[in-house]
C-alpha cells in the first residue's frame, strides 16, 4: 500500500506527482531536474501526503 491510499484504482495511471498534493512548487523538485538533467547525484526532502492529507517525507 502507498501512503494509505486504499485500492490500485487510487494510484494507477498516475506519476509520482500526484503524492504531492497541491505542494507542486517545491523548490527540491526543481533540484531534482537539474540533477537529472546534468547527470548529477542530488540528495533532497520531497513533501508528499497521504489520502487522508497527512504529510510524509521522502528523503
Amino acid at each position: 500500500m502507498v501512503s494509505h491510499w486504499q485500492t490500485q484504482q487510487d494510484i494507477i495511471g498516475h506519476n509520482c506527482r500526484f503524492l504531492q498534493g497541491v505542494d507542486l512548487e517545491q523548490e527540491a523538485r526543481y533540484q531534482v531536474t537539474e540533477a537529472i538533467k546534468d547527470r548529477k547525484p542530488i540528495e533532497v526532502t520531497l513533501r508528499n501526503y497521504r489520502k487522508d492529507g497527512e504529510l510524509f517525507l521522502i528523503v
